[in-house]
């Protein structure tokens, strides 16, 4: 009976990993957050990355947006969503990007106000090499 209740535990929806996006292969896509500032990753054409950061969630007045330009002819940023705060930790802003084409391109993340360009309170940058 026990092990019956251990399988069924196991195999429920619901738990607490995100359902991040999955490449045209089922790849799921590579996942960095705040601790992994300045880290490169590598993409095949197709492949994801998607950047979890801290965030005060839709109408705080802040946002996670790219800053400057991204060249799109190697990366494109395919979703900018908010997860809910949990019971154990902080709203989380997910910037998903695709790999597009082969290149390298360093993509600098700002967090403040859209209304104020002045007003970054936050950055992350992150390096991604397309083959």
């Amino acid at each position: 009976m026990t092990l019956g209740l251990v399988a069924l535990v196991a195999c429920s929806p619901g738990g607490s990993e995100p359902d991040f996006p999955r490449d045209t292969l089922g790849r799921a896509a590579i996942v960095l957050d705040q601790t992994d500032e300045s880290r490169s990753v590598g993409l095949g054409v197709g492949g994801s990355v998607a950047i979890q950061l801290p965030s005060e969630g839709p109408g705080g007045g802040s946002a996670w947006r790219v800053d400057g330009t991204l060249d799109e002819s190697v990366l494109t940023l395919v979703s900018n969503a908010h997860r809910p705060a949990t019971v154990a930790g902080q709203s989380q802003a997910v910037l998903t990007f695709r790999a597009v084409g082969p290149g390298s391109v360093t993509v600098r993340l700002i967090y403040g106000s859209p209304d104020d360009p002045e007003g970054v309170t936050r950055t992350f940058t992150f390096v991604v090499s397309v083959t």
